[in-house]
């Protein structure tokens, strides 16, 4: 029933697995809304085992030119893969290297602001939570303190793609709850573009 459901379904799409990699590859698969949010930027995937793909896998949704994180499987589904989606709209950059993630946040809806001898100041109060594929790479990097960057793109009035990059301070990790994915909570933090150039001067 699956099988006869990638040809004549409705929600029967094409995506990328390892998109730009030597082992790229376009496979079908099913798509669907998730009963258990109204949250437009999370589905459920089903998808042949045979095709490899398990929690922490980010792939390539061609339709909707996006990229989407594989966060959590149905494992009462034995017949298929069966997971929970979470679009990836942003990327960190680890080492010159760009990770698609998915982001949480932020929650905040005041600024915090403090103040004394009439002096009055706001300090960063933004707060998010990451999700981002755990590998060696990934759980050598993240640890308390951490500074990391965040791309953010958008689109001018003219259409024009510009990129953004700010910075992140770590606060907790979590790289015990999933094989597969580290959640980590991240603060707001000051972006300094001197002490960004002093830093690429010394390498």
């Amino acid at each position: 029933s699956f099988h006869s459901a990638l040809k004549n379904s409705y929600q029967a799409e094409w995506i990328t697995l390892h998109k730009g990699q030597e082992n790229e590859k376009r496979v079908l698969c099913l798509i669907n809304p998730s009963r258990l949010t109204e949250e437009f930027d999370k589905k459920v995937l089903s998808i042949d085992f045979e095709h490899g793909v398990k929690e922490g896998d980010v792939f390539y949704w061609d339709r909707t030119n996006m990229y989407w994180m594989v966060n959590l499987q149905q494992h009462a589904e034995e017949a298929y893969f069966r997971g929970t989606i979470t679009r990836c709209e942003h990327q960190a950059v680890i080492d010159d290297k760009l990770y698609w993630i998915t982001l949480r946040g932020p929650l905040e809806s005041n600024a915090d602001w403090v103040g004394k001898h009439n002096i009055y100041i706001n300090n960063l109060n933004y707060s998010m939570r990451m999700e981002i594929s755990k590998n060696k790479h990934t759980m050598d990097y993240f640890s308390r303190f951490k500074i990391i960057k965040i791309q953010n793109k958008y689109f001018d009035e003219d259409g024009v793609e510009y990129t953004e990059e700010h910075r992140w301070q770590v606060v907790a990790t979590d790289k015990y709850s999933s094989n597969n994915i580290i959640e980590v909570y991240l603060k707001e933090y000051a972006d300094n573009p001197l002490e960004d150039l002093v830093v690429e001067t010394n390498e």
